[in-house]
């Protein structure tokens, strides 16, 4: 299953890229600045499984962006 990683992915272009990734089958790790108040995020994971992973990025954060890098290589 191909996955796609996407920042700011709780509004706007973001947001939208995750939506229609998540409706073609892709694995989609959203992530966002703040995934507790991503209303939008929760409902598409709802709907989409565990297929659907929310992540806290803040894209300054260089320590949490290599931690995420490892999480999630392969």
């Amino acid at each position: 299953m191909p996955t796609v990683f996407v920042t700011g992915a709780n509004r706007g272009l973001g947001y939208e890229h995750v939506k229609q990734y998540a409706e073609k089958g892709w694995k989609v790790i959203a992530c966002a600045r703040n995934p507790e108040q991503a209303k939008e995020l929760k409902e598409l994971q709802k709907e989409h499984g565990a297929d659907f992973i929310i992540e806290q990025l803040e894209v300054v954060d260089h320590n949490r962006i290599e931690e995420l890098a490892e999480k999630y290589k392969g």
